[in-house]
């Protein structure tokens, strides 16, 4: 089971969403395996991004940043940095499927 983790910043705009799926669709093609995206921009701050992964068929962990928030003092580490973030959203991303049905 393959593990990929390529972290890279684009622009909110037509450009950047480009340059995405651009890396997407090198690595679907390249590995031939699933893509799975996750990303802090719960409650409609990550549109239209979120939606255009989703239909594009992918899977999306559209992370709420209380709960990243929460999770990181939960399981601590360095402060908050543009660096950690991307870190703890794969941690993040990596247990929730334990925690589907629970309330």
């Amino acid at each position: 089971m393959a593990h990929i983790f390529k972290e890279f910043g684009i622009s909110h705009n037509a450009s950047g969403f480009n340059s995405l799926f651009s890396e997407i669709n090198h690595y679907e093609s390249t590995l031939k395996c699933p893509v799975i995206i996750g990303m802090e921009g719960f409650n409609g701050y990550a549109r239209p991004l979120d939606q255009l992964i989703q239909q594009k068929g992918y899977i999306l962990y559209n992370i709420n940043n209380l709960k990243l928030a929460r999770f990181k003092e939960l399981f601590s580490g360095p402060a908050k940095t543009d660096v950690i973030v991307p870190k703890k959203i794969v941690e993040f991303m990596r247990i929730a499927p334990s925690f589907q049905g629970e309330r």
